[in-house]
């Protein structure tokens, strides 16, 4: 069997071939584990979009905080009911089962570490503050005999529940405040192309007042008077007992 000392991956923001460690153990019949090392593209990704971000603003104040994480994108959402360590009362535990929930630990606190790596480089102190637009696009591996042309992804893990995981990490990370402040938030999910790596490219900007949307008014219907008789709420009924 070939020595084998490391792996080159693209990076799906300036093209760059990244050398990450990997390892191969003996092979069992026809098939070898082989193991890799994936902080030296994380990093690079994190620096190479928050340069660009940075050099596209002139003021760190107000530019946005851009961050890449490698690895496979986990839902956040998944509960079940467990009993907790000691007491053994009842408790809402994250995931199906205990590798399931290990696994999307493992990725909220690599989107943690990133977004905060992401933020201390943007030059900023603090989180934002007010209205900000988060932009998450996760990429997926692309299944075997998928047409070259497909690039979407229409299956689960669904897109709320990804982009709730993110948004909880960028929360944890020191990028806002409360998840409150977002008010635009764009998700995509699309396969990856044979020399891209899966994992979330992510970036965070703040909202002017001035530029937000238009009135919408002419596609709703008028408001109506809340206090108008007409527009009452009637008081529940309270069932009568049939003795």
């Amino acid at each position: 069997m070939a020595r084998l000392e490391s792996i080159s991956a693209a990076c799906p923001v300036c093209s760059e071939r990244i050398e990450c460690p990997a390892s191969a153990t003996a092979p069992r019949g026809d098939h070898a584990t082989v193991t890799v090392d994936t902080d030296p593209l994380r990093h690079h990704l994190t620096e190479c979009i928050a340069a660009n971000a940075a050099g596209s603003s002139s003021s760190s104040s107000s530019s946005s905080v851009s961050f890449a994480v490698a690895g496979t994108p986990r839902p956040q959402g998944n509960k079940t009911l467990g009993r907790a360590r000691g007491s053994g009362r009842p408790v809402i535990l994250e995931g199906r089962d205990a590798g399931q929930r290990a696994r999307f630990y493992a990725w909220r606190g690599a989107v943690t570490d990133a977004a905060h790596d992401a933020l201390k480089a943007a030059g900023r102190i603090g989180p934002f503050v007010g209205p900000v637009r988060v932009e998450l696009l996760f990429l997926h591996k692309r299944p075997q005999r998928t047409p070259a042309g497909h690039r979407w992804r229409s299956a689960t893990p669904d897109a709320d529940k990804l982009a709730r995981a993110a948004l909880d990490a960028l929360k944890a990370a020191g990028v806002v405040g409360d998840d409150g402040q977002v008010a635009e938030l764009v998700v995509r999910k699309v396969l990856a192309l044979p020399d891209e790596n899966v994992g979330l490219v992510g970036t965070v900007s703040p909202l002017d007042h001035a530029h937000a949307p238009e009135s919408a008014a002419e596609h709703l219907p008028a408001p109506t008077d809340p206090d108008s008789p007409a527009n009452a709420v009637p008081r529940p009924q309270r069932p009568r007992s049939h003795r």
